[in-house]
């Protein structure tokens, strides 16, 4: 199965153009396809299901011992179980588009790269004298708005 969808997204990918090729986005789909298909289809929505399986059976046994206790503190046990998952929710959506940006980014750089090192590009980019600085621009600024995204991630970790 998983070859199947690995040989459908090769076929796709030598049918595009030149133009799309040339493209940093589609080469972030392309590459963001074979993860898909490299680390399994829905594994983070079975696992999210899982969690959130498990937390309800924790939820519902806390009440259950919390009411054969005292039926106030199931209130008190509920308020703090919503507001946990609410928080844990929050964090995890939050991570994800940190890291979804962060992959973005250090795709778009590998692209440059590889348009930088190719043999292929590099008449063409002889031809066109201001290609190269520009791409090299490109290629800085890039790298620099991610370090600075690091940072920012990291220094408020610590």
């Amino acid at each position: 199965m998983q070859c199947t969808f690995y040989l459908k997204s090769i076929k796709k990918t030598v049918n595009l153009d030149m133009a799309q090729l040339d493209c940093a986005d589609t080469h972030q789909k392309i590459a963001l396809a074979k993860d898909i298909i490299s680390k399994g289809i829905g594994m983070n929505l079975i696992n999210g299901f899982f969690r959130w399986i498990t937390s309800l059976v924790i939820i519902l046994s806390t009440a259950t011992i919390v009411i054969s206790a005292d039926y106030r503190l199931i209130v008190v046990v509920l308020l703090f179980s919503v507001l946990s998952i609410y928080l844990n929710f929050r964090n995890e959506n939050w991570r994800m588009e940190q890291r979804e940006h962060n992959i973005y980014l250090t795709r778009v750089l590998n692209y440059y790269i590889t348009i930088m090192g190719d043999r292929n590009h590099a008449k063409e980019m002889r031809v066109f004298f201001g290609f190269v600085n520009w791409l090299m621009d490109k290629y800085q600024s890039t790298l620099f708005s991610l370090r600075e995204r690091l940072k920012k991630l990291y220094s408020k970790k610590s």
